[in-house]
């Protein structure tokens, strides 16, 4: 086990390298050296700056296994609607041929338990559903409807409401043009609104606008089934307050807010309901947010799904727990990345662009800086928090303005590869922790800015961290070979670096190996990786032993 002291790096010039903690061959570095320069890291650091956010107790919560465990209530998905009532919309002249519901003026109120068929248009008027304890399905079989001020369809008591966009339409409801938030706490604040469970599904596509506030709004459970949505929101896109859940189709949100949502921290009535919990399991999402993309208050799981995220703030954040089990996640810009209390990566595939953290275990008690800011984990020494990251599966690259892989607590990565290419400014680490980082399995390679460089300083597996002097530009492969010439990992930087760190089954603590600047290596390239491949050509600059 390597000492949790021998965890920051130090820089001599180019050409000659140092292993914390371990002997080098070529260049001059001696104990005096490596002090100078955690002392400038230091100095560096005071510049960060505390937040603003409270602290959770990520310990406490319980971690939902499966959807079935947030015990939503199923819906009856499958709408028969040979005995339906049907409704037709039209402004001033609304119809219903059944029984369950009726119309005054252009509000068309549905009263009792069943399946619903609308078609047609409304201007400025009103689907209501308020059925006491009823299961309702509105098949919304063509419909424009655009509210005279908030909520184009709004229920306001039912059991559970099912959307269900019959095959092959085109759906649209929207707030009015000039529609406002309300200042009442339970007034409608989105285009589609319920204080019941809602579900979508059937195989149409459904546009909605919320002008005033959100999109969709459900006060209990939100379930998105199947379908094609398209929201726009000036303020959350999608949000269900106890659980927001997606388990199928295209979903693409354009949002003033964030794009998908999940925000009640307790239930009032029975503390040991779970909620505020945000699932993705299946599906294409296309989130584009001012706020975070995806934010949850106790719970983000994501099991599958392509998702492509540009967001203003977080990509995907939980104030609790975080799991990625599967998926593809792509996300073009961001402030940080992926934020939670208690983060585990378990599986899928992940590219994370963000102006500061790329990965951030937080609980809210720790610091930030944004890009040149300082370190969001603290520093080296400092008392850790809960927060955690543990990384067990799954291929993941970070390009981080801030720190890149950032725990205000401790890691442990077990598998999987993870490829960082941390900040260029001094103030922010590729790698940054507050308690430990134990590595005992998978492949990392971190390069960055030396200022504030860390290493893994725990676990089973061997990990070399090298100061590289100057700054190696951005396309010059960097190669650790063995003693046989077998390259080990070869890094195409990102950005320009002034540090390495890799550790990898490949490595054997104690074996010295090769750094070589330059040269072509060919081989399965992973984000700039390649472990399987061959060198020809290029500079050697040293070898270095392997902790």
């Amino acid at each position: 086990m390597r000492s949790s002291t021998a965890n920051a790096l130090a820089g001599l010039g180019l050409g000659a390298l140092l292993l914390t903690g371990c002997s080098v061959t070529e260049g001059d570095a001696d104990a005096t050296g490596t002090a100078d320069q955690t002392t400038e890291s230091t100095d560096t650091t005071a510049e960060s700056t505390s937040t603003d956010e409270a602290q959770i107790d990520v310990t406490a919560i319980t971690e939902a296994t499966s959807i079935d465990d947030l015990g939503i209530e199923e819906a009856d998905l499958d709408a028969d609607t040979s005995d339906a009532t049907t409704i037709t919309l039209a402004d001033g002249a609304s119809s219903v041929d059944g029984s369950g519901a009726g119309v005054e003026g252009d509000t068309v109120t549905i009263t009792e338990s069943g399946t619903y068929v609308l078609s047609g248009t409304l201007s400025a008027g009103q689907v209501v559903v308020d059925a006491d304890k009823a299961d309702v399905t509105l098949v919304l079989d063509g419909v424009d409807i655009t509210a005279a001020d908030v909520a184009g369809i709004e229920v306001v008591d039912a059991d559970w409401v099912v959307l269900d966009l019959a095959d092959g339409t085109t759906n649209a409801v929207s707030d009015a043009a000039n529609a406002t938030e309300s200042d009442d706490e339970d007034a409608a604040n989105a285009a589609i609104y319920a204080t019941s469970d809602l579900w979508i599904t059937g195989g149409g596509s459904l546009a909605v606008t919320g002008v005033a506030a959100d999109g969709i709004t459900s006060k209990d459970s939100l379930v998105v089934d199947s379908g094609t949505l398209t929201v726009t929101a000036a303020d959350d896109g999608i949000r269900g307050k106890d659980h927001l859940v997606i388990r199928d189709g295209d979903v693409a949100v354009d949002s003033g807010g964030d794009a998908l949502k999940s925000d009640n921290d307790a239930d009032s009535d029975d503390p040991d309901t779970l909620v505020g919990r945000l699932w993705i399991a299946d599906g294409t999402l296309t989130l584009t947010s001012e706020e975070d993309a995806m934010d949850a208050s106790n719970q983000l799981t994501i099991s599958g799904g392509d998702i492509s995220i540009s967001a203003g703030d977080d990509a995907v954040h939980a104030d609790g727990i975080l799991r990625i089990t599967d998926g593809t996640i792509n996300v073009s810009t961001s402030n940080e990345g992926l934020e939670g209390g208690l983060m585990y990566l378990d599986g899928g595939t992940g590219q994370v662009v963000s102006t500061d953290d790329g990965l951030n275990a937080s609980d809210g008690s720790g610091s930030s800086g944004g890009e040149g800011g300082g370190m969001g984990g603290g520093m080296p020494g400092e008392e850790a928090t809960d927060a955690y990251l543990e990384i067990n599966g799954g291929t993941w690259f970070i390009n981080a303005g801030g720190d890149g892989l950032d725990s205000n607590g401790s890691v442990l990565m077990a598998g999987g590869t993870v490829v960082v290419a941390g900040p260029t400014n001094a103030g922010n680490g590729a790698v940054d922790y507050a308690g430990t980082f134990e590595i005992d399995g998978g492949t990392f390679v971190a390069t960055g800015a030396s200022g504030m460089a860390q290493e893994p300083d725990e676990g089973s597996q061997a990990v070399i961290g090298i100061s590289l002097g100057d700054t190696v530009s951005s396309g010059t492969a960097i190669t650790v070979t063995d003693a046989d010439g077998t390259v080990v990992a070869s890094i195409d930087p990102a950005k320009d670096t002034q540090t390495l760190v890799l550790s990898s089954p490949d490595l054997v603590s104690g074996d010295t190996y090769t750094v070589t600047f330059g040269g072509d290596v060919s081989g399965t390239d992973t984000f700039g990786l390649i472990t399987d491949g061959t060198l020809s050509g290029g500079e050697s600059a040293g070898t270095i032993e392997a902790s």
